[in-house]
């Protein structure tokens, strides 16, 4: 899980030069989940203004991805998280309590949360969003 670096709607790519350059874009937030033996990655994405990057929206995400993927029917045994260590997204307290709350409560048997080493931080959340940005790149020309 990872978020990625805000994206600005809509975007001018080039086009948007001089006077223009001070009439920014809306940002819009996107955290991804991906599961890495499908290689598949769900965005969850919300504006700037609407609520902050903070650990309460990722949990939020996190719920409603584990939710989306049936953890909650009780047939997951062993859990593993990769992340970050951005401390105010991943590597705090509230995400540490929602996935020891999972363990507590049953909804897995086993969970391990694994943080990538500081400098070597490219999981595969940051490749599916680098497919995204040349994604959009190459629609808008």
């Amino acid at each position: 899980m990872d978020m990625s670096q805000n994206v600005g709607i809509p975007s001018l790519g080039s086009d948007q030069y001089g006077d223009d350059y001070y009439h920014l874009p809306l940002n819009q937030n996107i955290f991804g989940i991906t599961n890495n033996a499908t290689k598949r990655m769900n965005c969850y994405i919300w504006k700037e203004g609407m609520a902050d990057r903070g650990a309460d929206n990722i949990v939020s995400c996190l719920y409603w991805d584990l939710e989306r993927r049936g953890i909650f029917d009780g047939k997951v045994r062993h859990l593993v998280i990769i992340a970050d260590n951005c401390r105010g997204q991943n590597k705090n307290i509230c995400v540490q309590k929602f996935l020891m709350w999972l363990v507590e409560t049953g909804f897995a048997n086993k969970l391990t949360l694994l943080f990538l080493i500081k400098g070597h931080t490219k999981n595969i959340c940051d490749r599916l969003f680098n497919l995204l940005t040349n994604a959009k790149s190459q629609h808008l020309g």
